[in-house]
């Protein structure tokens, strides 16, 4: 593989969409995906046999508001659009609701792009969406970021390489060439901002300025730090999108990481 290829197979993993993802891995219908942490977590937590392996980038999320509506307290009773609790804008959201004491009036699960629209026509007061839905919905549509996943929680985990374990176990080699195109993938972002910015722009159907305006709202980096996982799944439990904790030790495997890497 190629930086290159690598951007645009993350690109067509993010593409995909985390609920497809979550089915396809629940099914065992895929082997390797570029996957947000949540549905990970919860596709792990129902007993598909996955593994992280390196990571992509942080946080990436943020609460948006309608034209109009500019600060976030002004969500009182407000109707707020996320796509679901098995999404990572979730937890996001629910990070707002409890460090700003916000009483949102309705909550309504609905998927990036029926949010977008939503937002821009004034249909709900605000929506917690991914990148790069979020500066569509600021360039095009005149609406207002009113915090992002970084504020809420600067070393937010973003999205994920994970692979089936057995892939692992029986083909590491193959394992290994996925870690390096990851890696190889984050540095040409760093190395060349503006033609990754313009392959991202091609696989998702944006206009490079777009492209590169969403990607720096996200910090690309490969290693792995557990701890952050580990809070992560406490999270997913207190706001109610897992049942119980997970063991992430068992869930995470840095190892090939740290060796490629070293």
């Amino acid at each position: 593989f190629q930086a290159e290829d690598g951007i645009r197979d993350v690109e067509r993993s993010r593409g995909l969409g985390d609920v497809y993802k979550r089915q396809a891995l629940t099914r065992g219908d895929i082997d390797v995906a570029w996957a947000c942490l949540s549905p990970s977590i919860m596709a792990y937590a129902r007993g598909v046999p996955i593994t992280i392996v390196a990571q992509t980038h942080l946080y990436g999320y943020a609460i948006v508001g309608r034209p109009g509506l500019t600060d976030i307290r002004q969500l009182n009773g407000g109707i707020v659009a996320c796509p679901g609790k098995g999404s990572p804008c979730y937890l996001v959201l629910k990070m707002a609701i409890e460090r700003y004491n916000l009483s949102v009036g309705k909550m309504m699960k609905m998927k990036p792009p029926a949010m977008l629209n939503a937002l821009i026509t004034g249909q709900i007061d605000a929506a917690a969406m991914p990148e790069h839905y979020v500066t569509l919905a600021v360039r095009r549509g005149n609406c207002t970021v009113l915090v992002r996943s970084q504020d809420l929680w600067p070393t937010m985990p973003g999205s994920f390489l994970l692979v089936k374990r057995e892939l692992i176990e029986e083909h590491p080699e193959i394992v290994a060439k996925l870690i390096k195109v990851t890696i190889r993938a984050t540095r040409f972002i760093e190395e060349d901002p503006q033609e990754a910015a313009a392959i991202v722009a091609n696989r998702l159907g944006i206009s490079v300025e777009d492209a590169r305006e969403s990607m720096k709202w996200l910090d690309y980096q490969n290693a792995i730090n557990v701890t952050l996982i580990d809070r992560y799944v406490n999270l997913m439990v207190k706001y109610g999108a897992l049942e119980k904790p997970i063991n992430v030790s068992n869930f995470v495997n840095a190892t090939l990481l740290s060796k490629l890497k070293g």
